[in-house]
């Protein structure tokens, strides 16, 4: 399911406190669901709120997105999950992702498809303008150039 390998996830960690408290919760019977397809892998973890945390990661880049409060990017659920998947992929089961992992997916592909359209609009503007502007500078140098013959 995963191209990377434990090192590269562990790589990801934003400290070492999280990269531990990953490590710690790469394991099945810390997780309540593990699901997967082909482009996400995902699951619920109780933590100390009520309600599980609902973690998933979009394989494609990877880019991970948790429930929980923690403002640690990617925090120590999504990295537990990924490292999970990894070391033991037969805790998953493959299945249609749930609809909370479906609506993550929808709005990162409408995300990227409006940063898309942005830069290419953006582009072709510039392209304009870098056209006018060189076109200015073409006719200054010009007239710079019969003032100094002029002068001669």
């Amino acid at each position: 399911m995963s191209g990377l390998t434990p090192e590269q996830i562990i790589a990801l960690a934003p400290d070492s406190s999280s990269a531990k408290a990953g490590r710690e919760l790469a394991s099945p019977r810390k997780w309540l669901v593990l699901g997967y397809s082909p482009q996400v892998i995902w699951g619920e973890c109780q933590g100390s709120a009520k309600e599980p945390y609902q973690t998933q990661i979009d394989l494609s880049g990877p880019a991970f997105k948790c429930s929980c409060p923690s403002r640690k990017f990617p925090c120590k659920h999504g990295l537990g999950l990924y490292l999970l998947q990894v070391s033991q992929p037969g805790s998953f089961t493959q299945h249609e992702p749930p609809t909370w992992v479906i609506e993550w997916l929808t709005k990162r592909t409408q995300n990227t498809e409006k940063v898309v359209q942005t830069k290419g609009k953006k582009a072709q503007p510039q392209q304009a303008e870098n056209q006018n502007t060189s076109t200015e500078s073409n006719k200054r140098s010009a007239k710079r150039e019969e003032r100094v013959l002029k002068g001669l």
